[in-house]
């Protein structure tokens, strides 16, 4: 089952049960210990979800920042060996 937060809502989960054209739909409701488990679980995926949003995005900011930093070294590495070949 894939569970998002708009599939449960506190008291009930919506899920399409098995058959064609993905299933019917379907309304369970859920005990109250379950709802406990369901809220804790949303709430440390959101927080995953979010750090790990949070982290790819860090190292696509310091990768394109290294590339920088190595197109950077490069063009100021080439007008010395330009000046090297010519007086060479």
């Amino acid at each position: 089952m894939r569970l998002r937060v708009d599939t449960f809502n506190g008291q009930v989960i919506h899920l399409r049960g098995k058959g064609r054209d993905g299933g019917k739909p379907r309304t369970i409701k859920v005990h109250p210990e379950t709802r406990c488990y369901l809220a804790d679980f949303l709430t440390f995926r959101e927080r995953l979800v979010r750090e790990a949003l949070e982290e790819a995005h860090l190292r696509r900011y310091n990768r394109s920042r290294r590339i920088r930093e190595e197109i950077r070294a490069k063009t100021l590495s080439r007008p010395n060996q330009t000046s090297e070949r010519e007086t060479g």
